[in-house]
């Protein structure tokens, strides 16, 4: 890469000021006769990621910190969905939570009218949402 050639009209103060402070002074020529700042890229590029990489290793650690609370955490939660869905319920209790989600008892007997499935969280999950859809475009 060839410097790069600015003219000191074209610079404003604070972008001078930010060189300085990422003491780039190796990188930056100031040409005061010819009223220009000379680059030299390569190195002022090197340099960003001098900067830049600390920040980006600790954006890393902190993604592989969080991965390492939240997967033990979804594992769980996962196997407690999986449990809970399986669980069984009386025909006391499944009724009682349909009603609790607003379902009339009308339709609550024609849900458990006939019925040959084991009463379970996964089949009062699936009842209610079934309900609601039916009921919903009329």
């Amino acid at each position: 890469m060839e410097d790069k050639k600015i003219k000191y009209e074209d610079v404003k103060i604070y972008q001078a000021e930010q060189l300085f402070k990422m003491k780039c002074e190796d990188e930056v020529i100031y040409d005061a006769d010819g009223k220009r700042i000379l680059l030299k890229e390569e190195k002022i590029i090197k340099r960003i990621k001098e900067i830049m990489q600390p920040i980006i290793d600790n954006f890393i650690a902190i993604g592989k910190a969080a991965m390492n609370i939240v997967q033990p955490m979804a594992k769980c939660l996962l196997e407690v969905s999986k449990t809970m869905a399986t669980s069984k319920l009386t025909k006391k209790r499944f009724i009682k939570l349909l009603q609790s989600e607003g379902i009339q008892r009308n339709e609550i007997n024609k849900i458990v009218e006939n019925n040959n499935e084991k009463y379970t969280y996964a089949r009062l999950y699936n009842s209610v949402n079934e309900y609601y859809k039916n009921n919903t475009k009329k």
